[in-house]
Formats: C-alpha cells, structure tokens, sequence
C-alpha cells in the first residue's frame, strides 16, 4: 500500500501536512505518533462541562443510541463511505495530573503556614503538606477538575493516538475501496475527531474539511446533548460523502452500524 499526504486540522488552529507512514506500512499497525496514510482528520474542543465523570454509556441511553445507529444506516444508503461512531470517556488515565496537583497544594500549604501562621513544630508542616497531597490526589478524580489541570499540548496527542487506534480497532482501514470515515468524540478531553481513510481523501476537495461535522458534535455535547450532536453530525457526514461519493452497485454494508461506547 502506497502511503499518502495527511492533513490536519486539530484544535487550536495546529495545522499539520505532508505527513506519511514510514516504510508504506499499515496504518492499522501503526498508530503511535501518525496518522493512518490517507487520512483527513479534524478535531475541536467544546468548551462547557459536558457533566463530572459521566460515562457515555449513561450519556447515551438505549433510545438515543437506536436513532444513532438509524441515522448512521441512513446516511449510508445514499454514499459508498462506511461511516463509524466511537465516544469514550478519556483517552488517558492522566495519572500525574494528581500528583501535580497535590504538589501544587502542598507546595501552598507550606508557604502559606510560613506566611501567616506562628511558629509550629514541624510535624503540623508535615501533616498540612500530606493532607493537601491527598487532597489533591482526590480531587483530580473528578473530571471537571482534572480537565482543568490539562495541558492542550499533553492532551491533543493523546486524542489523536487513541482515535487512531479506534480507526484500526474498528476495522476501518479494511473496507473495499478504503472508504471508512470514524467520527471520535472524547468526554473529558472535549475533543471530536474525525478521521476519513484514503478513498475518501482522494474524492474530497483540497480545501474542504470535516470542521462542520466537527462543529455540529461539539455544540451537542455543549449543550449536554451528546447525541443530538453525533446524530447532527453523521447526517452532515453523509451529506458530504453522498456529493463526493455516491453509492455504487451494490453498496454493501461492510462495517457495523452499532454506537462503539468506552466507558
């Protein structure tokens, strides 16, 4: 397989191109630091609390992921692209983040007890330092907290690896003419990816992008409406591969339709 540009657009305005997989290789079997030869992707954050440590799975009932799924097979019918949806609670466990932030307070609680406190025997500086660890510790568990405590340049790299790593989980490099497109929102992140392979890429005009699908899911989730969102966003997905890609005969189903959620 002949490896081709990338472009991409990620949150932020971080624009990447002429990107390529060393070697020809597979993007299914490379996914750390690349993305998939062909691909197109997009990304945007939202930038309201989508809820503390809502787990998509009850973000998205079994009512709201039935017409997700209608939608996906709808949008399908009128193009040859085969489009997949994935929403996951956090691509990374971030475990530092508690630990810096526990520093960070400890760090305070020092400075503050040497500031306003008197003089105290240094077991109380020890036990306000611990204290404010595990606070700390505590704290960066809740989501909204731990959002806070990202850094962009930490996190964007995370999203995009593990939205590649659904691309090939998914099966998305394996359809027959290479038309698989993974739609990948992440909750704590507030991040939408989407990710198009090869024939789809070559189809699309070199100054069109995916930031309206992007766009439509992030308001959703704005608006704690995760699946409003998708749903808006799979149609206008659809849209836009039906003018570019138009169904041929016989256009097989050769991905499932079913919502992927990681909790």
């Amino acid at each position: 397989m002949s490896s081709s540009p990338l472009r991409a657009e990620v949150a932020g305005g971080r624009r990447v191109d002429g990107a390529r997989t060393e070697g020809g290789a597979d993007p299914a079997a490379s996914v750390a630091g690349a993305f998939p030869a062909g691909a197109a992707a997009s990304a945007a954050a939202a930038h309201r609390e989508a809820g503390s440590g809502v787990r998509p799975s009850d973000l998205i009932d079994g009512e709201a992921r039935a017409r997700l799924e209608a939608a996906v097979r709808e949008a399908e019918r009128s193009t040859g692209g085969e489009i997949v949806v994935a929403v996951v609670r956090a691509c990374d466990a971030y475990a530092s983040t508690g630990w810096w932030l526990g520093a960070s307070l400890a760090a305070l609680a020092f400075l503050a007890l040497g500031l306003f406190a008197p003089p105290l025997p240094w077991i109380a500086y020890l036990a306000a330092q611990a204290t404010a660890l595990g606070a700390g510790l505590a704290l960066a568990r809740v989501d909204g907290v731990r959002r806070l405590c990202l850094r962009p340049e930490a996190v964007d790299p995370r999203v995009e690896e593990r939205a590649l790593r659904c691309f090939a989980e998914q099966g998305l490099t394996r359809t027959r003419g290479r038309t698989g497109i993974l739609i990948f929102a992440a909750l704590l992140e507030r991040r939408v990816v989407v990710l198009a392979d090869e024939g789809i890429d070559r189809v699309r005009g070199p100054d069109e992008s995916w930031q309206a699908v992007v766009d439509l899911a992030v308001d959703g989730i704005r608006r704690g409406a995760a699946a409003q969102g998708l749903e808006a966003a799979v149609r206008r997905c659809g849209a836009i591969l039906a003018r570019h890609l138009p169904p041929p005969a016989p256009n097989p189903d050769e991905l499932p339709n079913a919502l992927v959620l990681e909790d």
